[in-house]
């Protein structure tokens, strides 16, 4: 065990900050990342142009466990630091819950462009952010219930099925209600 958590990072969903500034917090993942890696990194996780409006970009202080910062923000700087750290194993602890969809998905795609640099497991509890992995393991009351694509378990019964229905549910009520149909 001690060479797992030696070889992986793990991100979760409140990550932890330091009471200091944007770049001290990142090179914490790596002390000695250069500039342009740190833009990278941030790039990666959906932040620079976050950084980029903040009045000292990178030298602006994130405050105390980052309350200067909005959640996806804590989150995205959180992601950023792990990835500049270029563990074989991220784990992904429900890290992207507080980020928006778009997003997300930015964030998503460059993680599938860093594939065969490191493999990466992600807990989510949000549909989207499964649908284009590997492989998807569904537990239920602790242990694994179903094995598959996103493609294969959505169409076979199960917990994964019942929850895409779910989902497909709440977003042709949310369409319904913006059309105002409801």
């Amino acid at each position: 065990m001690d060479l797992i958590s030696r070889r992986s990072t793990v991100n979760g969903y409140e990550p932890f900050l330091y009471s200091r500034s944007v770049r001290e917090n990142l090179l914490v993942g790596k002390e000695d990342a250069s500039d342009s890696e740190l833009t990278n990194a941030t790039k990666e996780a959906a932040l620079h142009r976050s950084i980029e409006g903040f009045s000292e970009g990178y030298e602006s202080m994130v405050g105390e466990r980052g309350v200067t910062l909005s959640g996806g923000q804590r989150q995205r700087l959180a992601l950023a630091r792990a990835l500049l750290k270029e563990p074989p194993i991220l784990i992904l602890d429900d890290a992207l819950s507080a980020v928006d969809t778009n997003t997300e998905h930015h964030i998503l795609e460059s993680l599938e462009a860093r594939s065969g640099k490191h493999t990466t497991f992600i807990v989510a509890h949000r549909l989207s952010t499964l649908r284009s992995v590997d492989r998807i393991l569904v537990f239920a009351h602790g242990e694994l219930v179903q094995v598959g694509s996103h493609e294969e378990l959505s169409k076979r019964p199960g917990p994964y099925h019942e929850l895409c229905e779910l989902q497909d549910l709440m977003d042709q009520s949310i369409k319904l209600e913006s059309l105002g149909h409801v």
